[in-house]
């Protein structure tokens, strides 16, 4: 086995478009983690004009389907064409599977050909059914769940064989800081804007301190137009229209996020939010009251930005906390956190395993 693990791989990731997407995000963060220690690795779009085309790392291969039909022959002929020239095919979300798998299904790559699907977010979790097809196509390949509640699910609503099935927690590259300086009372929340997410409590609370000239900036894609508009009326009604601004169309959050003096998290529920990495990533302080599986971990390890309830007068509190403190009163404590628990080498090591034990290397 030593010797296995300094072979170089050849390593293809998939997705449909590299939208703005957590999805998308992670096969850009494994493919320049991977192409940084010499293995070679290269990107395949079934189409293309991404907005995450422009942060492909050098060294790193951009194929594109060019795909307008999805049943066009010849593309999947090309695309199983390209499959045979890589030892590992690491598809993300269910639909790129889908199309993936026709190229098994119609026996264009070999027999003993097995693909690598990567569900990160949740599809088979938040899924009551899961589709026929769907099912063949994880039945056929190996699974990676991001989150431990995933392995529980995929191993009770398929009953997939558990060698077939691995864990692989998510991981966020630090963004380059030179020249980006903290600003005393500007605070960021990033949300989509959706019911959870639980954003008047955010707008209340900036009303609690609406004196002492703060900003907060709102990022995030309008998911449900309804609550979109109720926190927009219930900003203007508020009188916080100079001091609370939504922002929409940003699409790399960590490029802005050391400019913040601190985040504010105030989602009722959670799963894994991936924006909990940004911020330690980035270095940034932020208040929470649900993390999903990271709640345990962080709520020990970091106390102070801990909220242990959504009570207004336990968020003034500890916003009052955060105010008080040097922009910078936070950053080895965050730092120490994240190079143990969130390392670059650990996320490869734990991916370059997977491959390993899966493909019998």
């Amino acid at each position: 086995m030593g010797g296995a693990k300094k072979q170089k791989l050849k390593i293809l990731h998939v997705v449909a478009k590299l939208d703005a997407g957590g999805a998308e995000k992670t096969a850009l963060v494994l493919s320049s983690v991977f192409v940084q220690r010499s293995h070679q690795v290269s990107i395949m779009v079934y189409e293309d004009g991404g907005e995450f085309e422009k942060y492909i790392q050098p060294g790193i291969e951009l194929i594109s389907l060019h795909r307008e039909w999805k049943f066009n022959p010849l593309k999947l002929l090309k695309m199983a064409g390209i499959f045979k020239k890589f030892d590992v095919i690491h598809l993300h979300m269910g639909h790129t599977l889908r199309y993936a798998f026709l190229s098994q299904l119609f026996g264009l790559v070999p027999s003993s050909s097995r693909f690598f699907f990567h569900d990160q977010y949740g599809l088979i979790e938040l899924s009551h059914k899961i589709g026929f097809f769907l099912r063949l196509g994880i039945q056929r390949n190996f699974y990676i769940g991001g989150r431990s509640t995933l392995i529980e699910s995929i191993l009770a609503k398929t009953g997939k064989n558990p060698t077939e099935v691995f864990y692989l927690g998510n991981y966020v590259k630090s963004f380059p800081k030179s020249g980006i300086k903290k600003e005393q009372g500007r605070i960021a929340l990033v949300s989509n804007f959706r019911f959870e997410k639980n954003m008047e409590l955010a707008i209340n609370l900036i009303g609690e301190f609406a004196d002492q000239g703060i900003q907060l900036d709102i990022y995030g894609q309008i998911v449900d137009k309804d609550y979109y508009q109720k926190i927009a009326e219930l900003i203007s009604s508020s009188g916080l229209g100079d001091q609370v601004r939504i922002i929409t169309t940003e699409t790399n959050i960590q490029s802005v996020l050391p400019r913040y003096h601190f985040a504010i998290h105030t989602s009722r529920t959670e799963v894994y939010p991936l924006v909990i990495l940004e911020y330690l990533a980035e270095g940034v302080p932020f208040l929470f009251f649900n993390a999903g599986e990271m709640t345990q971990l962080l709520a020990g390890s970091l106390r102070d930005f801990y909220i242990g309830d959504l009570e207004l007068s336990s968020w003034k509190d500890g916003f009052t906390r955060m105010m008080s403190a040097p922009v910078d009163a936070h950053k080895d404590q965050i730092q120490d956190f994240y190079r143990k628990n969130y390392s670059e080498e650990k996320y490869y090591e734990e991916c370059l395993q997977i491959y390993h034990q899966a493909l019998g290397y």
